[in-house]
């Protein structure tokens, strides 16, 4: 399956985060990050 933009763009967002090590908002990413995958498995 091909990258989609905004896959690329919340791994990027991922990587950000990770490098600054904010617990909360990496596990908010997460989830995101997740939704994201759902819908591109659903669409």
């Amino acid at each position: 399956m091909p990258w989609r933009p905004h896959t690329t763009m919340a791994m990027e967002y991922v990587k950000r985060v990770r490098t600054e090590t904010q617990p909360k908002v990496k596990i908010s990413i997460m989830l995101f990050v997740n939704q994201l995958r759902r819908l591109a498995i659903l669409s």
